[in-house]
């Protein structure tokens, strides 16, 4: 534990019991009734690191996973009993692996404000932590048994939704509803083999989206508790190093090598850059819109519908003026007060 920073002790008991009684909550119920609760689980794990250090954080991750993994075997019992025992065991890891995953999320972001990290070192720790059980759980069954887990859990998931439907057939549905149920499960199957050589930008995309805002929101929290973690950088100045572009510019120049062959290695590789880096450089472009109307004096609400506008119908303009922003500096930030407040 941080000697610089002990825990509360006594006057903050009650609100460590609160902090760690919202995670196990806010998981249960996302595991088993609102899914995105789940994602948001991190943020009170976060606070109760930040307050308490890292065993009181470690503690309730542990209880909280045993806890989710004991109430989901429990519910097991009454599943029909056309769903296989590997279908449930897939559905089991899954679950296990997405909640690693948000407690290692709130671990990461308290214990980095706790040991002094800037909001932008924390919020890419926080990407990495949302990336990592995934991608080891993957990578771990692939060296190991020679087998795609995304793949695996994607069928065995799929048996549990076939089941579903079968039972709704037997329960006496509507024919037309029997048909649109199916015709979902196909649509299901048929996107899954479409999006499946782009899951890791899709999965990066999400983990850098999920790690804003629950690193975002975890200051919030911390501070309504009268801390002062590190504050999010105004929007105006939010800036990614320039190095970030050469991913963006790698994207495009192995789609040029692949020849148009769009499920070549390179285009493959290439896509999955662009889904990350396009998201980046469009954030980094609206920031720079986001400033120069703010010099021109327009108002925030019609700033917001002239971003969205630009971003619905031409987004590669933000895109690239998010790219160029990097080299060309429009906003003109100071270069050490930049690199300080980048995100």
């Amino acid at each position: 534990m941080d000697e610089q920073r002990p825990s509360e002790g006594g006057r903050g008991a009650d609100g460590r019991f609160m902090l760690a009684a919202m995670t196990v909550m806010l998981a249960m119920a996302g595991a088993f009734f609102i899914v995105p609760l789940l994602f948001l689980a991190p943020v009170p794990l976060a606070a109760l690191v930040y307050r308490h250090g890292y065993r009181s954080g470690t503690v309730t991750a542990v209880v909280t996973l045993v806890l989710v993994g004991f109430t989901q075997r429990r519910m097991f019992v009454g599943m029909p009993a056309g769903i296989s025992t590997e279908a449930l065991q897939s559905y089991s890891l899954t679950t296990m692996i997405a909640l690693v995953t948000i407690g290692l999320i709130g671990l990461v972001i308290g214990g980095a404000w706790r040991e002094g990290a800037s909001w932008r070192q924390t919020f890419w720790l926080a990407v990495g932590a949302a990336v990592f059980p995934a991608l080891l759980a993957w990578t771990g069954a692939m060296v190991l048994y020679n087998v795609d887990l995304l793949t695996t859990l994607f069928d065995h998931w799929m048996e549990v939704v076939r089941s579903v439907v079968v039972e709704a057939e037997r329960s006496g549905v509507g024919a037309e509803t029997l048909q649109a149920l199916e015709q979902a499960v196909a649509e299901t199957e048929a996107s899954f083999a479409v999006a499946r050589p782009l899951f890791p930008g899709f999965m990066v995309v999400s983990a850098i989206m999920g790690a804003f805002v629950n690193v975002a929101l975890a200051g919030i929290v911390l501070t309504r508790l009268g801390e002062q973690p590190p504050a999010i950088p105004p929007f105006v100045r939010w800036r990614w190093p320039w190095t970030l572009a050469l991913g963006f510019i790698l994207g495009h120049g192995l789609l040029l090598l692949s020849g148009g062959d769009g499920l070549s290695t390179t285009a493959v590789i290439g896509h999955n850059l662009l889904i990350v880096f396009n998201l980046l450089f469009a954030v980094q472009g609206a920031a720079v819109g986001w400033a120069l109307l703010q010099r021109g004096g327009v108002g925030v609400l019609l700033r917001v519908i002239v971003l969205v506008a630009v971003y619905w119908l031409l987004p590669v303009v933000l895109i690239w003026t998010g790219v160029l922003d990097s080299w060309f500096n429009f906003r003109r930030l100071p270069q050490r007060g930049a690199d300080a407040d980048r995100s």
